[in-house]
């Protein structure tokens, strides 16, 4: 849900009400806004995902984007070719 630009999460849960006799009579709908907890996670993500000193991409981040697409060449078809270079012993 977007309000005011400002995006909100929402947890969704029904519930069903029955009467003595066990027939369902009706249904309770809950709403719990979990905008703070989504919100937190995907803070931690990207806090997870960047080096602390450098504030570059880490090898965590590399490796899952990696594997997605790898999958997705498995499922798809397709080339693909990788270059990777160590830049920790470079110096300017």
């Amino acid at each position: 849900m977007i309000q005011e630009n400002k995006e909100e999460y929402f947890h969704v849960q029904f519930s069903t009400i029955q009467n003595q006799q066990g027939f369902q009579v009706g249904f309770i709908v809950t709403f719990s806004n979990i905008t703070e907890r989504v919100v937190l996670q995907k803070k931690l993500q990207h806090l997870a995902s960047i080096d602390g000193l450098t504030r570059v991409l880490n090898r965590t981040f590399f490796m899952q984007k990696a594997q997605a697409q790898f999958l997705k060449f498995q499922q798809h078809g397709g080339r693909t070719c990788i270059i990777m270079f160590d830049v920790t012993g470079l110096r300017v």
